[in-house]
């Protein structure tokens, strides 16, 4: 809650209110910095995720996509999720590693959520992230195992 308060109180400038009034927010806008994409893929980022958790499984995520939804696409590297879920696609998104970053493409006309909230298109993941799919949903961490 105090921190909460402080980016509020960061953010909201009381001089500039006419009236005093204060707005009651139940959740902050969320801020997704854009990313500098170099393609300098030796430098080593501890932020950049190297497995998907579903399910207690750990998935590598690599150059090659990761396809994520109800039903297996030809040749693919897959995460098959139960076709019984209300809001999965069947080529519900992909996750791969490209230049350097690991990046989350949304293919379903349901919408794929990362950290609370959905994402327009494509989205840089961190280690840490929280992926959800469907209504209620599946939960996929984002995390970096140790070689």
């Amino acid at each position: 809650p105090g921190a909460t308060a402080r980016g509020l109180l960061a953010r909201f400038d009381v001089s500039a209110s006419d009236s005093g009034a204060v707005t009651l927010l139940q959740q902050l806008p969320w801020d997704q910095a854009a990313v500098d994409s170099r393609g300098d893929e030796t430098a080593s980022n501890d932020g950049t995720p190297t497995h998907v958790l579903f399910d207690s499984v750990a998935h590598r995520i690599s150059d090659e996509p990761l396809e994520l939804g109800s039903h297996r696409a030809d040749g693919a590297r897959w995460i098959d999720l139960q076709r019984d879920m209300p809001g999965v696609s069947r080529q519900h998104c992909s996750i791969l590693m490209q230049d350097g970053q690991c990046v989350l493409t949304d293919q379903s006309r349901y919408g794929t959520f990362l950290n609370g909230h959905r994402i327009d298109g494509s989205a840089v993941l961190q280690c840490g992230d929280v992926v959800r799919l469907g209504t209620p949903g599946f939960e996929l961490q984002l995390i970096r195992t140790v070689d």
